[in-house]
């Protein structure tokens, strides 16, 4: 999990360089997207594959399960995709940003 974080963070602040620079058309960006996926499959290749066998596993339990253990799991996924919904949407309640600054307005 380090190497993927140091990853993303240098994938992060390399697009903050190109940008500073300004450099940030899209052939850059796809030239350092390709240079760092090369990257993140050289270091996790075969996480990647184990991931993908691991899944597949998973979803072959779940095709064995009972209808009600089924209905279970679609009602946690449900309130899990709800809860990044709100989590990682934005703030459009009453107090919200045009209470506070008001210059946006």
């Amino acid at each position: 999990m380090f190497k993927l974080a140091v990853l993303i963070g240098f994938y992060s602040y390399s697009l903050f360089g190109l940008g500073v620079l300004g450099l940030l058309t899209p052939p850059f960006v796809l030239a350092l997207t390709v240079i760092l996926l090369t990257v993140f499959l050289y270091l996790f290749g075969e996480n990647v594959f184990r991931a993908h066998r691991i899944l597949k596993s998973i979803l072959e339990y779940f095709i064995h399960e009972s209808l009600m253990n089924k209905f279970l799991w679609i009602i946690l996924a449900a309130q899990v995709l709800i809860n990044l919904t709100g989590a990682l949407g934005p703030e459009t309640g009453f107090d919200a940003l045009w209470y506070h600054l008001t210059l946006p307005k």
